[in-house]
């Protein structure tokens, strides 16, 4: 994810649980009424791994609000093994992610891969992502995420082979841009980019929100089919896509709840009609990135993404 916008409160009433959950079904379109799917972080605390109590409970939400979800690392082996479990019962649908920072770290995210995967080779998994922005972050060289990519898919395919899995001998294997780099798009599967408009400069602030989400939409598209022109033959995945509820000095637009809810469905609506797969950004606001920022406010719009608030158990929308 990028950063940067001015702090705006407003606020709308908040519901109970089961209330936003019936209010999801309700309201978010489509045959099931759920977002196709959504980025989903374990984390509590930076750095340490959930307990599977909690992750059960955050599943609570998350099957409320989508039957997909986008994970970005695999250190966390509860929580893999939670996940592909209910893949594996057909509850839901992963697409994995292995977290690739030109570190020693980076080769147990494969181990685990492959590890978690050999548990469930028949786990509906939509893809494996192998790096998220490492570009963008300049944390390792075009050349050295392509071999990566190319490690990784010849490894799943191999377990493919031994497990006698389908899904494992054809699961899409690519890296998560911001802006699409050629050479990594060339060792992908598939075009998976990061679109944030809050992040584009060229964005204008508008104090009416619906007019605000419109203009926020119609940016959205904008670079998406910029990367559609540059990429026509690869099948694009837009890997995260939403708008913060909150803001910071330092940002240069304004989150809030208004705007967020607005961009929501407008967004949802547009990908069901033009049959763009993608997973919303994101589950559960994440203050604990804050040691990433620590001179950061509290209220940036990196941390306040979220459908549900830091406690992961109150919803952000209002009836």
């Amino acid at each position: 994810m990028l950063a940067s916008a001015r702090e705006q409160g407003v606020k709308l009433a908040g519901v109970h649980v089961s209330l936003l959950l019936v209010f999801l079904s309700a309201v978010l379109g489509g045959a099931d009424g759920l977002l196709f799917g959504a980025a989903y972080t374990p984390y509590r605390h930076f750095g340490a791994c959930p307990n599977e109590s909690q992750v059960y409970e955050d599943m609570g939400k998350v099957m409320g609000i989508t039957k997909r979800v986008r994970i970005y690392s695999t250190e966390c082996m509860n929580v893999n093994r939670i996940l592909l479990q209910y893949a594996s019962e057909g509850r839901l649908e992963i697409l994995m992610g292995v977290w690739i920072d030109n570190r020693s770290r980076d080769q147990g995210e494969i181990d685990d891969l492959i590890t978690s995967l050999r548990e469930f080779p028949h786990a509906k998994i939509t893809g494996i992502v192998v790096g998220n922005e490492v570009m963008y972050r300049n944390t390792a060289s075009s050349s050295q995420l392509a071999g990566r990519i190319y490690e990784v898919r010849h490894k799943v395919r191999a377990l493919g082979a031994q497990t006698g899995s389908e899904i494992l001998k054809s699961t899409p294997v690519y890296a998560v841009e911001a802006y699409p780099n050629a050479q990594v798009v060339a060792a992908s599967d598939a075009l998976g980019v990061n679109i944030h408009p809050f992040y584009v400069p060229d964005l204008p602030t508008i104090w009416d929100a619906d007019q605000m989400a419109d203009a926020a939409l119609e940016m959205a598209t904008k670079v998406m089919n910029l990367f559609k022109t540059m990429y026509p033959w690869k099948p694009m995945v837009v890997t995260e896509i939403g708008w913060p509820t909150s803001s910071s000095y330092s940002d240069q637009h304004v989150g809030n709840v208004a705007v967020a809810t607005a961009f929501m469905w407008k967004w949802k609506h547009h990908a069901e009609i033009n049959n763009i797969p993608y997973y919303y950004f994101e589950i559960f606001d994440s203050p604990w990135r804050h040691p990433l920022f620590p001179n950061d406010n509290p209220s940036m719009s990196d941390f306040n993404f979220g459908l549900y608030y830091a406690d992961r158990r109150t919803p952000k929308w209002g009836m």
